[in-house]
């Protein structure tokens, strides 16, 4: 009795998967070695070429790129990568680890390596260009008020104990007005990669998965 029941579970599994694996002749010597049927239950999976997948940053910090500069880094995918069948390649969360490398006019992601589901396999996919900015550190009104408050707390100080009132407040922080328009001309540039911002990758080449049923 309890053969019977082994054989019908291997035959209704082999019958489900007939119409996918249809080239493949199964006899009767493959139904009586049943701890071989799991090797028959593989496929492929492609993520082809030129396909985007969605990432973000996956730190909490805002990444500043300075001009020329390489910066490693580890992307998180953003939402699952699924094939034309409904399987999940690339689940959410998975990490992408590459570089930021410099281009003309600013600078690109290219992945390296791809870490999912406990395994790490090679990857080749970049971003589009990324363009540099004006540094927001050094542009910034308020960054460059909070400076001048400071230093017209230290100047007003200064004033009271050297009697010279000309070290007034509203002369420095009227110097930060002016001194905006100077940041924002000399200030350099940098790529900026905000965490909460997405960016997209293309693959560059064909990267294959093979999932096995088992049973």
């Amino acid at each position: 009795m309890q053969a019977k029941y082994i054989s019908s579970l291997i035959l209704v599994s082999i019958s489900a998967i007939a119409p996918v694996f249809s080239g493949i002749a199964l006899t009767s010597s493959a139904l009586a070695t049943p701890i071989k049927v799991s090797q028959v239950f593989r496929q492929n999976a492609v993520l082809q070429s030129g396909e985007t997948v969605e990432v973000r940053l996956d730190s909490q910090e805002t990444l500043y790129i300075s001009t020329g500069e390489r910066k490693s880094a580890d992307l998180r995918v953003d939402q699952d990568v699924v094939s034309a069948n409904g399987i999940v390649l690339i689940p959410e969360g998975a990490i992408i680890s590459g570089e930021f490398i410099p281009v003309s006019g600013g600078a690109k992601f290219v992945a390296r390596t791809l870490n999912s589901r406990g395994g790490t396999v090679r990857m080749s996919a970049e971003s589009a260009l990324i363009n540099d900015v004006k540094d927001p550190r050094e542009t910034g009104f308020g960054s460059i008020l909070g400076d001048a408050a400071i230093g017209a707390a230290a100047g007003t100080l200064l004033g009271g104990i050297f009697g010279d009132r000309s070290i007034s407040t509203e002369k420095i922080l009227g110097g930060a007005a002016a001194s905006v328009i100077v940041g924002n001309v000399t200030a350099p540039q940098v790529v900026v990669i905000d965490p909460a911002k997405p960016l997209s990758i293309v693959t560059r080449r064909n990267l294959t998965f093979r999932t096995q049923d088992s049973f």
